[in-house]
């Protein structure tokens, strides 16, 4: 199968993080912008025209709201009412657990599923803050620690807004700590690539650890 773009823009950015190459702002912004680009264009027409036959089914209207994370279980929200603002109260759909006789087959097609992944990280002064379920939990504890309104300061801008916000945006994931909103649709190594990034240009030291 040929290789997409969005595979090449991604073995773009980790060739060069291999090679100790620092992207600058202005490349971290376009390759952010390329990637929303590619899912548009890519992506979600492959996903509208799979998905499209299955929700034919369904006689009433509703708004489904996908949550992925890389090497983690799809989650999807289901809700009936027309506002995206209301998704508060949205029921959350899980699918069935596959049956151990169909969970061993697919393992032998395809191999063990890779472990899921979460951060450590350890402050200068030794403390560690660590969520091995719930890699987001950490970063965002990460964040409060080294001080929301310096990070937002500093206008890290994924997807085209600031990774701490003051304001709550109803079309992106985010996560409520205090008076912020904090952008979280982000895999956990690109969380750890944000830590790093913060590390650096607030001078505050931290290890920064990928497990699993």
């Amino acid at each position: 199968m040929a290789e997409s773009n969005l595979e090449t823009l991604y073995q773009f950015i980790e060739s060069s993080k291999k090679l100790g190459i620092e992207l600058p702002e202005n490349i971290l912004q376009q390759t952010s912008e390329m990637e929303e680009k590619l899912i548009r264009e890519d992506v979600l027409p492959v996903l509208r025209d799979n998905i499209d036959p299955v929700l034919r089914q369904i006689k009433r209207e509703l708004i489904l709201v996908v949550e992925y994370h890389p090497e983690e279980p799809i989650s999807v929200r289901i809700s009936r009412k027309r506002n995206l603002s209301d998704l508060s109260e949205a029921t959350i759909l899980t699918p069935d657990p596959v049956p151990e006789i169909k969970r061993r087959a697919a393992q032998t097609r395809i191999g063990k599923r890779k472990p899921n992944t979460y951060l450590r990280v350890t402050m200068a002064d030794g403390k560690v803050y660590c969520n091995e379920k719930d890699a987001t939990d950490t970063f965002c504890d990460v964040l409060q620690a080294v001080g929301l309104m310096r990070v937002r300061q500093l206008e890290i801008m994924p997807s085209g807004i600031n990774l701490v916000s003051t304001s709550k945006d109803e079309n992106r994931q985010q996560r409520k700590v205090g008076g912020f909103y904090i952008f979280t649709n982000r895999s956990t190594r690109q969380k750890a690539d944000q830590l790093e990034e913060i590390s650096k240009r607030l001078g505050v030291k931290m290890k920064i650890e990928v497990v699993g």
